[in-house]
Protein backbone atom coordinates (compact mmCIF):
# COMPACT_ATOMS: atom_id res chain seq x y z
CA UNK A 1 0.00 0.00 0.00
CA UNK A 2 3.10 2.17 0.20
CA UNK A 3 3.55 4.72 2.91
CA UNK A 4 0.54 6.71 4.16
CA UNK A 5 2.32 10.13 3.61
CA UNK A 6 2.96 9.61 -0.10
CA UNK A 7 -0.39 8.81 -0.39
CA UNK A 8 -3.01 11.99 -2.45
CA UNK A 9 -4.72 13.77 1.01
CA UNK A 10 -7.93 13.04 0.23
CA UNK A 11 -6.53 9.42 0.58
CA UNK A 12 -6.38 10.10 3.97
CA UNK A 13 -9.72 10.19 5.76
CA UNK A 14 -10.14 8.44 9.31
CA UNK A 15 -13.75 8.37 9.43
CA UNK A 16 -13.67 6.15 12.13
CA UNK A 17 -11.41 4.08 13.94
CA UNK A 18 -12.82 0.60 12.80
CA UNK A 19 -13.44 1.93 8.98
CA UNK A 20 -10.17 2.46 8.83
CA UNK A 21 -8.22 0.26 11.29
CA UNK A 22 -6.09 -0.93 8.05
CA UNK A 23 -4.69 2.72 8.16
CA UNK A 24 -4.18 2.53 11.53
CA UNK A 25 -2.12 -0.82 12.11
CA UNK A 26 0.56 1.09 9.88
CA UNK A 27 1.20 3.72 12.48
CA UNK A 28 3.08 3.39 15.15
CA UNK A 29 1.70 3.08 18.55
CA UNK A 30 2.46 6.68 19.66
CA UNK A 31 0.67 7.94 16.73
CA UNK A 32 -2.11 5.35 16.57
CA UNK A 33 -2.98 6.60 20.20
CA UNK A 34 -2.90 10.21 18.80
CA UNK A 35 -4.94 9.70 16.12
CA UNK A 36 -7.50 7.62 17.93
CA UNK A 37 -7.90 10.59 20.79
CA UNK A 38 -8.64 12.67 17.39
CA UNK A 39 -11.03 10.27 16.24
CA UNK A 40 -12.89 9.65 19.40
CA UNK A 41 -13.30 13.61 19.89
CA UNK A 42 -14.06 14.40 16.51
CA UNK A 43 -17.06 11.67 16.54
CA UNK A 44 -18.43 12.80 19.64
CA UNK A 45 -20.90 15.30 18.07
CA UNK A 46 -20.95 17.55 21.36
CA UNK A 47 -18.93 20.09 19.52
CA UNK A 48 -22.01 20.92 17.63
CA UNK A 49 -22.90 23.44 20.70
CA UNK A 50 -19.84 22.99 22.53
CA UNK A 51 -16.66 24.66 22.25
CA UNK A 52 -14.45 23.72 24.56
CA UNK A 53 -12.46 22.01 21.79
CA UNK A 54 -12.22 24.63 19.46
CA UNK A 55 -8.93 25.75 20.57
CA UNK A 56 -7.34 21.71 20.27
CA UNK A 57 -8.78 21.51 16.47
CA UNK A 58 -7.74 24.99 15.38
CA UNK A 59 -4.04 24.24 17.05
CA UNK A 60 -4.07 20.95 14.74
CA UNK A 61 -5.11 22.22 11.99
CA UNK A 62 -5.28 26.38 11.73
CA UNK A 63 -5.91 26.66 7.63
CA UNK A 64 -8.54 24.17 7.80
CA UNK A 65 -10.31 25.00 10.71
CA UNK A 66 -10.72 28.83 9.77
CA UNK A 67 -12.51 27.66 6.81
CA UNK A 68 -14.87 25.40 8.07
CA UNK A 69 -14.88 25.32 12.05
CA UNK A 70 -15.72 21.20 11.70
CA UNK A 71 -13.96 19.06 13.86
CA UNK A 72 -14.96 16.02 11.54
CA UNK A 73 -13.40 17.44 8.53
CA UNK A 74 -9.65 17.79 10.52
CA UNK A 75 -9.71 14.39 11.70
CA UNK A 76 -10.75 13.23 7.91
CA UNK A 77 -7.81 15.10 6.63
CA UNK A 78 -5.26 13.90 8.97
CA UNK A 79 -1.95 12.57 7.47
CA UNK A 80 0.82 10.61 8.99
CA UNK A 81 3.10 13.82 8.94
CA UNK A 82 0.61 15.40 10.84
CA UNK A 83 0.34 13.75 13.06
CA UNK A 84 4.19 13.14 13.67
CA UNK A 85 4.08 16.70 14.25
CA UNK A 86 1.40 16.75 16.91
CA UNK A 87 3.00 13.89 18.41
CA UNK A 88 6.23 16.29 19.43
CA UNK A 89 3.30 18.85 20.98
CA UNK A 90 3.36 18.59 24.68
CA UNK A 91 0.87 20.88 25.01
CA UNK A 92 -1.73 19.63 22.68
CA UNK A 93 -1.43 16.36 23.84
CA UNK A 94 -2.03 17.89 27.45
CA UNK A 95 -5.23 19.42 25.91
CA UNK A 96 -6.75 16.07 23.88
CA UNK A 97 -5.90 14.73 27.61
CA UNK A 98 -8.14 16.76 29.50
CA UNK A 99 -10.68 16.91 26.10
CA UNK A 100 -11.26 13.10 26.75
CA UNK A 101 -11.04 12.77 30.39
CA UNK A 102 -14.18 15.55 30.41
CA UNK A 103 -15.65 13.19 27.42
CA UNK A 104 -15.25 9.89 29.81
CA UNK A 105 -17.31 11.70 32.93
CA UNK A 106 -20.07 12.60 30.34
CA UNK A 107 -20.17 9.51 28.99
CA UNK A 108 -20.33 7.75 32.23
CA UNK A 109 -23.10 10.05 33.90
CA UNK A 110 -26.71 8.75 33.65
CA UNK A 111 -27.86 11.42 32.18
CA UNK A 112 -31.97 12.87 31.98
CA UNK A 113 -33.64 9.67 32.17
CA UNK A 114 -31.15 7.55 34.59
CA UNK A 115 -31.75 10.25 36.55
CA UNK A 116 -35.07 10.34 36.13
CA UNK A 117 -36.20 6.55 36.55
CA UNK A 118 -33.03 5.55 38.29
CA UNK A 119 -35.16 2.13 38.78
CA UNK A 120 -35.74 1.01 34.91
CA UNK A 121 -34.56 -1.54 33.52
CA UNK A 122 -33.76 0.71 30.30
CA UNK A 123 -30.01 2.59 31.34
CA UNK A 124 -29.86 4.48 28.16
CA UNK A 125 -32.47 6.27 26.19
CA UNK A 126 -31.18 7.79 22.95
CA UNK A 127 -33.14 11.36 21.59
CA UNK A 128 -33.22 11.53 17.68
CA UNK A 129 -33.74 14.68 15.90
CA UNK A 130 -34.06 15.63 11.90
CA UNK A 131 -31.30 18.37 13.06
CA UNK A 132 -29.37 16.86 15.87
CA UNK A 133 -29.75 19.68 17.90
CA UNK A 134 -27.30 20.94 15.18
CA UNK A 135 -27.22 22.19 15.57
CA UNK A 136 -31.13 47.60 -7.64
CA UNK A 137 -31.76 48.50 -4.20
CA UNK A 138 -31.39 45.07 -2.94
CA UNK A 139 -32.56 44.83 0.99
CA UNK A 140 -30.80 41.94 2.45
CA UNK A 141 -32.86 40.91 5.76
CA UNK A 142 -30.06 40.21 7.59
CA UNK A 143 -31.51 40.45 11.69
CA UNK A 144 -32.84 37.85 12.64
CA UNK A 145 -31.68 35.03 15.69
CA UNK A 146 -30.99 32.47 13.35
CA UNK A 147 -32.21 29.65 15.87
CA UNK A 148 -31.58 26.64 14.38
CA UNK A 149 -27.92 27.47 13.93
CA UNK A 150 -27.56 27.79 17.39
CA UNK A 151 -24.26 26.43 17.47
CA UNK A 152 -23.04 29.50 15.57
CA UNK A 153 -25.85 32.18 16.12
CA UNK A 154 -24.99 32.12 19.93
CA UNK A 155 -22.26 34.38 18.80
CA UNK A 156 -22.54 35.53 15.69
CA UNK A 157 -25.59 36.64 13.62
CA UNK A 158 -26.48 33.53 10.90
CA UNK A 159 -25.49 36.17 7.95
CA UNK A 160 -21.73 35.95 8.57
CA UNK A 161 -21.52 32.22 9.32
CA UNK A 162 -18.26 31.11 7.07
CA UNK A 163 -18.30 29.43 3.58
CA UNK A 164 -15.05 29.02 3.08
CA UNK A 165 -12.89 32.29 3.59
CA UNK A 166 -16.20 34.52 3.56
CA UNK A 167 -19.60 34.63 5.00
CA UNK A 168 -22.92 33.61 3.73
CA UNK A 169 -23.84 37.16 3.49
CA UNK A 170 -20.72 37.79 1.41
CA UNK A 171 -21.28 35.16 -0.94
CA UNK A 172 -25.22 36.50 -1.81
CA UNK A 173 -23.78 39.77 -1.93
CA UNK A 174 -21.28 38.74 -4.72
CA UNK A 175 -24.03 36.79 -6.57
CA UNK A 176 -25.70 40.54 -6.76
CA UNK A 177 -23.39 42.65 -7.73
CA UNK A 178 -22.78 40.03 -10.90
CA UNK A 179 -25.77 40.61 -12.17
CA UNK A 180 -25.22 44.18 -11.70
CA UNK A 181 -27.34 44.70 -8.91
CA UNK A 182 -24.72 46.83 -6.33
CA UNK A 183 -26.37 49.48 -3.93
CA UNK A 184 -27.24 47.38 -0.60
CA UNK A 185 -29.44 48.01 1.87
CA UNK A 186 -28.43 45.68 4.95
CA UNK A 187 -31.57 45.41 7.63
CA UNK A 188 -29.75 44.71 10.81
CA UNK A 189 -30.52 43.63 13.97
CA UNK A 190 -29.25 40.72 16.31
CA UNK A 191 -25.63 41.22 16.57
CA UNK A 192 -25.85 43.94 13.92
CA UNK A 193 -22.74 45.39 14.94
CA UNK A 194 -20.75 42.28 13.82
CA UNK A 195 -21.74 42.69 10.58
CA UNK A 196 -21.00 46.63 10.06
CA UNK A 197 -17.56 45.48 11.71
CA UNK A 198 -17.31 43.12 9.36
CA UNK A 199 -17.45 45.48 6.24
CA UNK A 200 -15.91 48.14 8.32
CA UNK A 201 -12.41 45.99 9.07
CA UNK A 202 -12.86 43.98 5.01
CA UNK A 203 -10.14 42.51 3.64
CA UNK A 204 -9.47 41.90 0.07
CA UNK A 205 -6.76 39.67 0.17
CA UNK A 206 -8.58 37.33 1.70
CA UNK A 207 -10.27 36.29 -1.53
CA UNK A 208 -7.83 38.17 -3.71
CA UNK A 209 -4.85 37.47 -5.39
CA UNK A 210 -2.77 40.04 -3.95
CA UNK A 211 1.52 40.96 -4.49
CA UNK A 212 3.45 41.81 -1.71
CA UNK A 213 6.57 43.52 -1.31
CA UNK A 214 8.45 45.98 1.17
CA UNK A 215 8.98 43.26 3.99
CA UNK A 216 4.63 43.41 3.78
CA UNK A 217 5.08 47.07 4.32
CA UNK A 218 3.40 47.31 0.17
CA UNK A 219 0.39 45.32 -0.93
CA UNK A 220 -0.81 44.66 -4.90
CA UNK A 221 -4.36 43.96 -4.60
CA UNK A 222 -4.64 41.96 -8.44
CA UNK A 223 -8.23 41.57 -7.82
CA UNK A 224 -11.40 43.21 -5.95
CA UNK A 225 -14.46 42.48 -4.68
CA UNK A 226 -16.66 45.26 -3.43
CA UNK A 227 -15.19 48.14 -4.51
CA UNK A 228 -17.84 49.46 -6.27
CA UNK A 229 -20.32 47.96 -3.96
CA UNK A 230 -22.65 50.65 -2.09
CA UNK A 231 -24.05 49.46 1.43
CA UNK A 232 -26.38 50.91 3.83
CA UNK A 233 -25.98 49.73 7.06
CA UNK A 234 -29.74 50.44 8.72
CA UNK A 235 -30.77 49.17 12.51
CA UNK A 236 -34.00 47.96 12.01
CA UNK A 237 -34.89 46.13 15.58
CA UNK A 238 -33.74 43.12 17.36
CA UNK A 239 -37.16 41.21 17.84
CA UNK A 240 -38.63 42.91 14.32
CA UNK A 241 -39.99 39.92 11.82
CA UNK A 242 -39.40 40.43 8.10
CA UNK A 243 -42.30 43.00 7.25
CA UNK A 244 -41.45 45.39 10.23
CA UNK A 245 -37.43 45.37 8.62
CA UNK A 246 -38.88 46.44 5.64
CA UNK A 247 -41.20 49.07 6.92
CA UNK A 248 -37.85 50.20 8.46
CA UNK A 249 -36.19 51.03 5.54
CA UNK A 250 -39.19 52.71 3.47
CA UNK A 251 -37.19 55.58 3.31
CA UNK A 252 -33.88 54.05 1.23
CA UNK A 253 -36.36 52.61 -1.93
CA UNK A 254 -39.28 54.63 -1.54
CA UNK A 255 -38.11 56.43 -5.15
CA UNK A 256 -37.50 52.86 -6.54
CA UNK A 257 -40.35 51.64 -8.59
CA UNK A 258 -38.65 48.04 -8.38
CA UNK A 259 -36.13 47.19 -6.02
CA UNK A 260 -35.03 43.07 -5.01
CA UNK A 261 -34.97 41.42 -1.21
CA UNK A 262 -33.83 38.17 -0.12
CA UNK A 263 -33.71 37.03 3.90
CA UNK A 264 -30.23 36.21 3.22
CA UNK A 265 -29.48 32.83 4.42
CA UNK A 266 -29.85 30.77 1.52
CA UNK A 267 -27.43 30.84 -2.09
CA UNK A 268 -28.39 30.09 -5.67
CA UNK A 269 -27.88 29.98 -9.11
CA UNK A 270 -30.87 31.31 -10.35
CA UNK A 271 -30.72 33.01 -13.61
CA UNK A 272 -32.22 36.41 -11.43
CA UNK A 273 -33.78 38.21 -14.79
CA UNK A 274 -36.13 35.10 -15.16
CA UNK A 275 -37.39 36.02 -11.60
CA UNK A 276 -37.78 40.01 -12.19
CA UNK A 277 -39.14 39.55 -16.05
CA UNK A 278 -41.71 37.51 -14.27
CA UNK A 279 -42.49 40.31 -11.72
CA UNK A 280 -42.66 42.71 -15.28
CA UNK A 281 -44.93 39.99 -17.07
CA UNK A 282 -47.59 38.92 -14.41
CA UNK A 283 -48.10 42.91 -13.65
CA UNK A 284 -47.11 41.98 -10.30
CA UNK A 285 -46.67 43.96 -6.62
CA UNK A 286 -44.22 41.15 -5.25
CA UNK A 287 -42.62 38.00 -6.85
CA UNK A 288 -40.54 35.67 -5.51
CA UNK A 289 -38.79 31.83 -6.36
CA UNK A 290 -40.22 28.65 -5.56
CA UNK A 291 -37.75 26.45 -4.94
CA UNK A 292 -37.70 22.51 -4.26
CA UNK A 293 -37.05 21.59 -0.35
CA UNK A 294 -33.85 20.74 0.37
CA UNK A 295 -34.55 19.21 3.61
CA UNK A 296 -34.48 15.05 4.15
CA UNK A 297 -38.14 14.85 5.00
CA UNK A 298 -40.52 12.71 3.99
CA UNK A 299 -43.85 13.85 3.12
CA UNK A 300 -46.93 11.76 3.53
CA UNK A 301 -50.50 11.75 2.57
CA UNK A 302 -53.46 9.96 4.25
CA UNK A 303 -57.21 9.48 3.85
CA UNK A 304 -59.88 9.53 5.98
CA UNK A 305 -60.08 6.63 7.18
CA UNK A 306 -55.84 6.86 8.17
CA UNK A 307 -54.84 4.71 5.54
CA UNK A 308 -51.57 5.76 3.94
CA UNK A 309 -52.20 7.04 0.23
CA UNK A 310 -48.78 8.08 -0.08
CA UNK A 311 -45.33 8.26 1.21
CA UNK A 312 -42.02 9.59 -0.24
CA UNK A 313 -39.25 12.45 -0.25
CA UNK A 314 -40.78 15.56 0.25
CA UNK A 315 -38.53 17.05 -2.84
CA UNK A 316 -40.77 14.10 -5.20
CA UNK A 317 -43.90 15.23 -3.29
CA UNK A 318 -44.92 18.47 -5.94
CA UNK A 319 -43.60 20.86 -2.97
CA UNK A 320 -42.31 24.03 -4.10
CA UNK A 321 -40.98 26.03 -0.99
CA UNK A 322 -40.48 29.79 -0.73
CA UNK A 323 -37.09 30.43 -1.36
CA UNK A 324 -36.62 33.98 -0.19
CA UNK A 325 -35.09 35.70 -3.16
CA UNK A 326 -38.03 38.67 -3.96
CA UNK A 327 -39.03 41.61 -6.40
CA UNK A 328 -41.27 44.04 -4.89
CA UNK A 329 -42.82 47.01 -6.07
CA UNK A 330 -42.97 50.19 -3.99
CA UNK A 331 -46.42 49.43 -3.74
CA UNK A 332 -45.59 46.96 -1.62
CA UNK A 333 -45.68 49.32 1.30
CA UNK A 334 -49.57 49.65 1.09
CA UNK A 335 -50.34 46.30 1.79
CA UNK A 336 -47.86 45.65 5.06
CA UNK A 337 -49.97 46.84 8.36
CA UNK A 338 -47.93 47.34 11.26
CA UNK A 339 -46.54 44.74 12.88
CA UNK A 340 -47.26 41.69 10.30
CA UNK A 341 -44.87 39.52 8.58
CA UNK A 342 -44.27 40.12 5.28
CA UNK A 343 -45.23 36.95 3.88
CA UNK A 344 -48.33 36.63 5.35
CA UNK A 345 -51.28 38.74 5.51
CA UNK A 346 -49.90 41.26 3.39
CA UNK A 347 -49.31 38.19 0.53
CA UNK A 348 -52.94 37.47 1.14
CA UNK A 349 -53.71 40.37 0.11
CA UNK A 350 -52.08 40.28 -2.85
CA UNK A 351 -53.22 36.69 -3.50
CA UNK A 352 -56.83 38.16 -3.13
CA UNK A 353 -55.81 40.81 -6.14
CA UNK A 354 -54.02 38.51 -8.17
CA UNK A 355 -50.49 40.44 -7.45
CA UNK A 356 -48.13 37.80 -6.25
CA UNK A 357 -46.42 35.85 -8.96
CA UNK A 358 -44.03 33.37 -8.53
CA UNK A 359 -40.86 31.29 -10.64
CA UNK A 360 -40.39 28.13 -9.95
CA UNK A 361 -36.57 27.23 -9.84
CA UNK A 362 -35.62 23.64 -10.13
CA UNK A 363 -31.50 24.21 -10.14
CA UNK A 364 -29.24 24.77 -7.17
CA UNK A 365 -31.08 26.20 -4.18
CA UNK A 366 -29.78 25.41 -0.72
CA UNK A 367 -31.00 27.43 2.50
CA UNK A 368 -28.47 27.90 5.64
CA UNK A 369 -31.21 26.85 8.27
CA UNK A 370 -28.84 23.98 10.44
CA UNK A 371 -25.62 23.07 11.47
CA UNK A 372 -26.30 20.28 8.80
CA UNK A 373 -26.71 22.69 6.11
CA UNK A 374 -23.31 24.33 7.20
CA UNK A 375 -21.59 21.47 6.94
CA UNK A 376 -22.96 20.73 3.18
CA UNK A 377 -21.84 24.15 2.10
CA UNK A 378 -18.72 23.63 3.81
CA UNK A 379 -17.83 20.39 1.77
CA UNK A 380 -19.08 21.85 -1.42
CA UNK A 381 -16.65 24.19 -1.20
CA UNK A 382 -13.66 22.44 -0.30
CA UNK A 383 -14.25 20.07 -3.10
CA UNK A 384 -14.48 23.22 -6.00
CA UNK A 385 -18.90 23.11 -6.32
CA UNK A 386 -19.76 26.47 -6.15
CA UNK A 387 -22.54 26.97 -8.39
CA UNK A 388 -23.64 29.97 -6.65
CA UNK A 389 -20.53 31.76 -7.79
CA UNK A 390 -20.37 33.57 -10.74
Amino acid sequence: MGDIENRPRTAIQLKSVNNFRHLLDELPASLQSLAESVSVLALDLRWTWSHEGDAVWARIDPELWEKTENPLLVQQNMTRARLEKLEQDTELKQQLKRLLATYEQYCERPGWFGETYPQSALKKVAYFSMEYGLHDLLKIFCGGLGTRLREHSDTIPKPLVNIGYRPIIWHLMRYYAYHGHKDFVLCLGYRGDLIRKFFLEYNECMSNDFVMSDGGNKIELLGSDIDDWRITFVDTGLHANIGERLVAVRRFVEDEDVFLANYSDGLSDLPLNTIIESYSNHDAIASFVAVRSAQSFHSVRVDATGQVAGFGPIDHSGLWINGGYFVLGKKIFDYVEPGEELVVKPFQRLIAEKKLSAVKYDGFWQSMDTFKDKITFDRMYARGERPWEK
